[in-house]
């Protein structure tokens, strides 16, 4: 079972942009700032990017539990998980309300300075989705991160024909039709590389 806290806040303009032209994907206007952003596991604050894979699972099945830390600036985030849903188990040492106690669900309400921490298996639809804050102005301000599942590859006893064994590619539009690009992944939201994967067995 893997654990992971994501935080939600506030962090200066954001980096939707792409540092050597100023483009952001997808595209946006030359005046927008993104203050609004996603830390995961400590690591840095990003606001979206969608060449930009900020939690990766490696295999369907697996259990994780989040954390969803409210940063602070007045604001509640009403934070929704696309295309999975969890189970609430601690809401900060508060009670969880009847409403949402072992009760599945894909919102979860951070009220100012608030955590929760839920539960969530993913299931056997690989590819790419993101979680964000369902508040529109955060939302429409890049307060979004891509998540990749992946499924088992040809050979493994799971395969079952799906291509997502390998990270879904970033569609980028152009004059000229639709290419794609690779995307990045951020170490501290892939348990494939060396410095999760230790921190994972030391903890175990």
């Amino acid at each position: 079972m893997r654990e992971r806290t994501l935080r939600f806040g506030r962090s200066g303009e954001g980096d939707a942009r792409d540092a050597a032209n100023g483009q952001c994907i997808p595209d946006c206007a030359p005046f927008e700032s993104f203050p609004w952003t996603i830390e995961v596991d400590g690591g840095r604050a990003h606001s979206l990017n969608a060449n930009r894979i900020a939690l990766l699972v490696p295999k369907p099945g697996e259990v994780e539990h989040w954390t969803l830390v409210n940063g602070g600036g007045g604001w509640d985030h009403p934070v929704h998980l696309h295309f999975e849903e969890g189970v609430t188990i601690d809401r900060g040492g508060a009670a969880i309300p009847a409403t949402e106690r072992l009760v599945r669900k894909d919102v979860w309400r951070l009220r100012r300075d608030g955590r929760v921490k839920f539960q969530v298996r993913f299931g056997e639809f690989g590819g790419a989705y993101v979680t964000h804050c369902h508040n529109a102005t955060h939302e429409d301000f890049a307060m979004l991160m891509r998540i990749q599942l992946l499924t088992p590859p040809p050979g493994d006893p799971g395969f079952k024909g799906q291509p997502q064994y390998v990270v879904t590619q970033t569609p980028m539009p152009t004059p000229n039709g639709v290419i794609f690009k690779q995307p990045e992944i951020l170490p501290e939201g892939d348990p494939r590389s060396p410095r999760i994967a230790a921190s994972q067995r030391s903890s175990s």
